[in-house]
């Protein structure tokens, strides 16, 4: 029998936006996080990713508007948002993590901003 996931876990923004933990089973043995934003405009499904504590949080949003002049895409995010930084590996070859898994920039926000005609 596997174990019980967390009860979901609500949070109030100071913008009164009120955001739902919800953990979810992905596969055996990897417990995942989506976040419920309801009050900032259209409801909003965020993933995350793992809910191990040695990963790390990405948050993002994305708005869409058509037009006659075709597709617009605005998304912005916080990669690493916990600023967690990447686990020690003792045998690694030249290094102390793992730089094709673990992102060594620490925390960084973005924006993207895409046109489709």
């Amino acid at each position: 029998m596997s174990a019980l996931l967390p009860p979901v876990a609500r949070f109030d923004s100071s913008s009164n936006v009120r955001i739902y933990r919800v953990s979810c089973r992905a596969f055996p043995g990897l417990v995942t996080h989506v976040y419920l934003l309801l009050g900032a405009g259209p409801v909003t499904l965020v993933d995350t990713g793992s809910g191990y504590g040695e990963s790390t949080a990405d948050l993002f949003a994305g708005y869409m508007m058509k037009s006659k002049a075709g597709i617009t895409r605005l998304t912005v995010g916080v990669n690493n948002l916990l600023d967690q930084k990447p686990p020690l590996i003792y045998i690694g070859f030249a290094g102390d993590s793992d730089a094709s898994t673990y992102d060594y920039m620490g925390r960084y926000i973005y924006a993207r901003l895409s046109q489709a005609f």
